[in-house]
């Protein structure tokens, strides 16, 4: 009720958060597994150039563990289930599709939504997302049609006051 402002604009801010951070472990992953013969100091040095080029706000000061380049360590996915955390970035990049269509037709974005789920797994993810009429994430220009709507709503909220 009186968060819902509160809960979408920070939904929405880590929704986007997640795509950069996912889009990161999976460059990371294509490094490291491309030159498997890489020393620990190699994936050190390839983990600290990715971090700061997809997020170069980040300070490590107080930590001499995450400044040296270990923080990839940390990231289960990489050991347990590698070039997954991807999907996480797909999928939401589809979720924000289906966001912005439901603002200006919520009808027909719940009946392709609807459509997407009854199909379930029996295509390929770029089939079922052709089958809903959802861009292609791999596409250049998606997330330019999305992204707009997304900043629109984002700075009309006054976060100082949530």
């Amino acid at each position: 009720e009186e968060d819902t402002e509160k809960y979408t604009f920070s939904h929405l801010t880590q929704a986007l958060m997640l795509i950069s951070y996912a889009a990161s472990i999976d460059e990371f992953q294509h490094e490291v597994y491309a030159r498997p013969e890489m020393s620990i100091d190699e994936r050190k040095a390839v983990w600290q150039a990715i971090d700061k080029k997809y997020f170069p706000y980040k300070v490590y000061d107080q930590n001499d563990y995450l400044t040296r380049g270990n923080g990839w360590q940390s990231i289960m996915h990489v050991f347990v289930v590698p070039f997954y955390m991807i999907d996480y970035a797909l999928a939401q990049v589809c979720a924000f599709q289906y966001w912005k269509e439901s603002q200006e037709d919520n009808a027909a974005a719940w009946q392709s939504y609807l459509t997407l789920c009854k199909a379930g797994g029996s295509d390929s993810f770029l089939g079922l997302l052709k089958l809903a009429g959802r861009d292609n994430p791999f596409t250049l220009g998606t997330l330019d049609k999305i992204i707009p709507n997304i900043k629109d709503y984002l700075d009309a909220i006054d976060d100082q006051t949530l």
